[in-house]
């Protein structure tokens, strides 16, 4: 399995951030997007939805950097095989924590995203091609 870092950002400091796995991402979505509730992550973090600002990828877990660094011009180049695939995990994790909160079943995002992704077929589903393709541009149009 491809473990992925995300940031959940719950404050304008640069230090206010809790730490997750993309197996966590679906919570932090559900969380955002419901602006209800509490939630306890796996770095220790307690956050109330409402101070959620925005959830990203964290590059300087990813590639090893300390937690100070500016990224720079090569870094960016550096990250920019990685963001598709990171794009593509938020946005199922975005969509699964849609379908919990359309259908009420709230509860199923306390599970791992693999696990949910397994219960729900998730992976097994296919977009058709012109589908697929209106998403994907949409994806780099408006980078998630």
């Amino acid at each position: 399995m491809d473990i992925k870092y995300f940031k959940v950002k719950y404050g304008f400091d640069e230090t206010q951030y809790c730490q997750i796995t993309s197996e966590e991402l679906p919570k932090a979505y559900g969380m955002f997007l419901s602006q209800e509730g509490n939630g306890i992550f796996s770095d220790g973090t307690a956050i109330r939805a409402k101070d959620i600002i925005r959830i990203e990828p964290d590059w300087h877990k990813v590639r090893g950097w300390n937690k100070g660094w500016k990224m720079e011009l090569e870094d960016y180049e550096d990250i920019k095989p990685l963001e598709r695939s990171y794009q593509e995990t938020q946005s199922q994790a975005k969509e699964i924590a849609e379908y919990a909160m359309k259908n009420g079943k709230m509860s199923l995002l306390s599970k791992p995203m693999s696990e949910i992704k397994e219960l729900l077929g998730f992976d097994k589903i296919e977009k058709q091609p012109e589908i697929k393709k209106i998403s994907d541009d949409l994806v780099n149009k408006f980078k998630i």
